[in-house]
């Protein structure tokens, strides 16, 4: 707690900011320091060093652009400002040090801080007195403690003053929480703090973007209650594993278990399995309590009478990569356990919806195809949501209704980065003047979960007119267009929606294809060991030391004759890669030196690239990249991408 009168200092008019300095790793004897980032303190009107001084004022050379020629050091006691762009004074007061700063490595004064990319940012101050009527405000021990954060390392610090406004210490702030990004930060009116996170992703639509409410609870903290489960829609009889994973106590206390099944049918079992008879919807719930009386439920809806149908999507060729102008055969299988299966005659192939679209922007998420099969429940559900609703009232799925048809809020919506939360909101709260004068009703009783199936279902719907299905068996050419960015992926998507059940309703399933781009971005890999990530507006690379390695899981190898490597500033002593499968010591299937090859790509950037072939290799293996430098521990370069060549 701080005395009265550091209050009154760190209530001044004291501005704190992130300072983002240049990319250069290493010091250079005619230009000055390496890439250093501050985050600084201004009690009052003063220089802070850019771009004649960085950190603690160390001093860059004067540089005459036009002849691209060093000069002599600027002087941190009498810097000069003689940019012909100037319009104030020349002779600008000594430079200040920063308050904070650091490079890539380890910070010797802050060691904290940690090591890899930087991206210093400055964060709110928090007064308890701005929220006296908050019981749960944050305690006395954060008020005027400043937040000052990293974008690219993922970290929240707190930083402690003392009365002179002078930095006594720094503390991580929630160290065992992983934070996306953090790009803004804000004390709410509740006395909350609330974070805006980025996202793991690079100019994508990032799913783990976010806004997030940090609380404070006092006291014995109650559990947090996740359940998942093997399945939320099949038919009667129907056995479910249910889970309770992911569930915690932070006070660590031991929990008590207590489900509600159906009907006084109940388990004070973690993980228990439950065995449902007759058709109907269920609302299953899993409290949990601990010793200390904090008590937490939740409930899961599963739906029993109806077995969603299954489909099987078979793609020719390689499973992983497309090429241009390279022909796709396919095959789509449909079975349903209550109709009978496209091969059988039951199920009419015009009623399976077969699309092939790319996507010009990808996650690495979707790219894996991981966030097209988490729909697959969603698309389970929405149907009977939709169904058991006032829904179909004002909508339908092809033609105009009173509302647009499903068909036109797909088109509308579907590619929206906010799709889904937009729809959601409409859902809930109601709208009008989009569609027409007609209004959308709310339906304040649905909720989150079910308005988030129930729109899923509905962005599923194809482009009538531009996206035409496709035939249940035939083929497919890519290709895509010589102006547009080829780091995206094609989705392959079979969908059949059944009849359903008297109770559960029609079900939707689905089978999905990613095929992705054959340049790999070295960021973008699934482990690695020895290296760092470097990301910037110029480039997204990884830097290789001596032994270092990256992996990729499960890429189908098929008919891939070579690989091309291709990154920055290699060095004289350039980079023995080698390719493993399984494991950084598994079966090599290509050896190289990769050497810088004297372009200069801007400035300080000299390109390296390497082509290599391939042992044949068939199927879906992990691949381990390895590097190795002539000269044993040293640094050996920047890898940017690895490009899959076919044979």
């Amino acid at each position: 707690e701080y005395p009265p009168e550091a209050a009154a200092i760190l209530k001044e008019d004291i501005l704190y900011w992130g300072d983002v300095g240049p990319d250069a790793r290493a010091d250079s004897d005619i230009r000055g320091p390496r890439g250093i980032d501050e985050f600084n303190q201004a009690r009052e009107a003063g220089f802070f060093g850019w771009p004649y001084f960085t950190g603690n004022n160390l001093t860059y050379a004067k540089y005459d652009f036009q002849n691209k020629t060093p000069g002599t050091f600027y002087d941190p006691q009498k810097p000069i400002n003689n940019s012909p762009n100037n319009t104030g004074i020349e002779g600008l007061p000594p430079t200040q040090e920063a308050f904070i700063y650091y490079d890539y490595g380890e910070s010797e004064q802050w060691p904290i801080l940690g090591t890899g990319g930087k991206n210093a940012m400055a964060g709110p101050i928090y007064y308890g007195e701005n929220h006296p009527d908050d019981a749960n405000k944050y305690p006395k021990y954060f008020d005027g403690k400043v937040i000052f954060y990293e974008w690219i390392r993922s970290e929240i610090y707190f930083l402690t003053l003392n009365e002179n406004g002078d930095l006594e210490k720094i503390e991580p702030f929630m160290p065992n929480v992983e934070f996306n990004n953090p790009m803004d930060m804000e004390y709410g009116p509740d006395g909350k703090l609330y974070v805006l996170e980025y996202g793991t992703g690079w100019f994508t639509q990032n799913v783990d973007a976010r806004l997030v409410r940090i609380d404070y609870q006092a006291g014995n903290r109650p559990p947090i209650v996740q359940i998942s489960t093997n399945k939320v829609v099949g038919a009667a009889p129907m056995t479910v594993q249910f889970s309770s994973t992911g569930s915690v106590d932070y006070d660590n206390d031991p929990l008590n278990y207590s489900w509600e099944f159906h009907k006084g049918a109940t388990s004070e079992e973690a993980n228990p399995e439950f065995t449902f008879q007759a058709p109907g919807i269920y609302q299953v719930k899993l409290t949990l309590t601990d010793p200390n009386g904090g008590i937490s439920s939740e409930i899961m809806e599963i739906q029993v009478g109806n077995e969603p149908p299954n489909l099987e999507f078979e793609i020719s060729g390689n499973q992983t990569f497309y090429w241009d102008d390279r022909q796709i055969d396919y095959v789509v299988k449909v079975s349903d356990l209550e109709e009978g299966s496209l091969s059988d005659g039951n199920i009419d192939p015009k009623d399976v919806m077969v699309t092939a679209e790319y996507l010009e922007q990808a996650s690495k998420e979707t790219i894996k195809g991981h966030i097209i099969d988490d729909e697959e429940q969603h698309l389970a559900t929405g149907p009977s949501l939709i169904a058991g609703s006032d829904c179909k009232a004002c909508h339908a799925p092809e033609k105009k209704s009173v509302g647009p048809s499903y068909v036109e809020i797909s088109n509308k919506y579907r590619k929206e980065g906010r799709a889904v939360a937009t729809l959601v909101n409409k859902v809930i709260n109601g709208g009008s003047g989009v569609w027409g004068e007609a209004p959308m009703a709310a339906h304040p009783a649905i909720s989150l979960s079910d308005a988030h199936k129930m729109v899923q279902y509905i962005l599923s719907f194809g482009e009538e007119g531009n996206v035409q299905s496709l035939p249940a068996n035939g083929s497919y050419i890519t290709g895509v267009d010589k102006d547009k960015p080829h780091q995206g992926v094609y989705i392959f998507k079979a969908m059949y929606t059944d009849k359903g059940g008297e109770i559960a309703g029609p079900a939707t399933g689905q089978k999905v294809y990613t095929l992705r781009n054959t340049e790999v971005k070295a960021v973008d890999f699934d482990s690695q060991d020895g290296v760092q990530v470097q990301k910037s507006d110029e480039a997204e690379v990884v830097i290789l030391t001596d032994p270092s390695y990256i992996s990729f899981e499960k890429l189908d190898l098929t008919n891939i004759g070579s690989l091309t490597f291709s990154g920055f500033n290699m060095g004289p002593q350039g980079a023995l890669i080698e390719v493993h499968l399984e494991s950084p010591d598994g079966p090599a299937i290509a050896k190289t030196s990769m050497e810088t090859i004297g372009i200069e790509v801007r400035e300080g950037k000299f390109a390296a690239q390497a082509t290599v072939q391939l042992e044949k290799a068939v199927g879906f293996h992990d691949i381990y990249i390895t590097a190795k430098s002539k000269i044993p521990g040293a640094n050996i370069g920047e890898l940017s991408t690895i490009t899959f060549n076919p044979r």
